[in-house]
């Protein structure tokens, strides 16, 4: 401890202290803005949009799985508290002895800090926003 308060003391120290000091926080603003671009905040349309291929994924899968079709579901982002949100899903199928079958999934609880100010208090009012999920389009389907 002694040994740091000699080199601390040093005046010359002291200034390339300070300077490695802002040469850190100088770094540290960058990567707070990298990650602030790389995870912009999003209103809910977006992110019903972002999960949208992993459940057009979801869906798929389980068509083939339960020998079933795809009737329709919802994803559903729910206000949890003035920190948190999760997401839902709710997918409805149809097997060939035409028996109902329902898929449903539910995310851990997502910080607020990710949603734009406006998505934030749409979920405070509303509490439940619902999308409606449609049927998977194919790629072979689109090009047509």
């Amino acid at each position: 401890m002694d040994d740091l308060r000699k080199y601390v003391g040093n005046e010359e120290n002291q200034k390339i202290l300070a300077n490695n000091i802002e040469k850190i926080d100088v770094a540290v603003q960058k990567i707070i803005t990298t990650l602030k671009l790389a995870f912009p905040k999003r209103d809910l349309e977006q992110i019903a949009q972002m999960c949208s291929d992993k459940v057009d994924t979801l869906i798929l899968s389980e068509e083939q799985r339960h020998q079933s079709k795809y009737v329709g579901g919802q994803f559903i982002i729910s206000y949890i508290n003035e920190a948190a949100f999760d997401l839902k899903i709710e997918l409805y199928f149809k097997n060939a002895k035409n028996d109902w079958i329902q898929v449903k999934s539910k995310s851990q609880p997502r910080d607020m800090k990710y949603l734009t100010s406006k998505a934030i208090l749409e979920l405070r009012t509303k509490k439940t926003v619902v999308f409606e999920i449609d049927p998977p389009i194919l790629k072979y389907q689109k090009e047509e």
